[in-house]
């Protein structure tokens, strides 16, 4: 299952609250297909186009389950994978792991602001998967007695940790 993929790499390089929020990124961002391509340089402004093209592969360029946009990411892609065109870093990204340790690298340099789907909130949304499969991929068994709400709470505000099992258990973030 791709998620769980997803989760298994994150938790090599975020720590766990870190890798909940990154996993559920991932969700909106790719559906977790590692294969995904976006932000095709071409619906970039046009004063913009020239620099997006220069880093695009198949009109994209932004790759992987997390989305790494190598206009603003090559330097890092080049310095993790030894790759200097735009399509061998493309296919480099293509992996869990590969995408993961980027995303690493762009989450310490710019946050996790640096993804579109946590500034809309829309991460939110994909919180109570990402949870599980976290706590899977970090060999804990997700909760069952987590009740997660139908509403995510609003952008402005973060979520509270919620502890739904006693303390020996692990704390689960909604």
């Amino acid at each position: 299952m791709a998620i769980q993929d997803c989760a298994r790499a994150a938790v090599r390089y975020f720590t766990r609250e870190e890798a909940i929020i990154i996993v559920a990124i991932g969700g909106p961002e790719s559906g977790y297909r590692v294969d995904a391509e976006g932000d095709a340089w071409f619906a970039f402004p046009l004063d913009q186009q020239p620099e997006y093209r220069r880093w695009s592969c198949r009109n994209a360029t932004a790759f992987g389950w997390l989305q790494v946009n190598l206009r603003w990411n090559h330097e890092h892609v080049q310095r993790l994978s030894g790759a200097t065109a735009p399509c061998d870093m493309a296919a480099w990204l293509e992996n869990y792991d590969n995408s993961a340790h980027a995303g690493r690298v762009v989450w310490d340099n710019q946050g996790p602001g640096a993804w579109s789907a946590y500034n809309t909130g829309d991460y939110r949304n994909w919180l109570a998967d990402a949870n599980d499969a976290v706590d899977v991929a970090l060999g804990f068994a997700p909760s069952p007695g987590l009740v997660h709400p139908v509403e995510p709470p609003s952008a402005a505000v973060e979520p509270p940790l919620v502890a739904v099992e006693p303390p020996s258990a692990p704390i689960r973030l909604e």
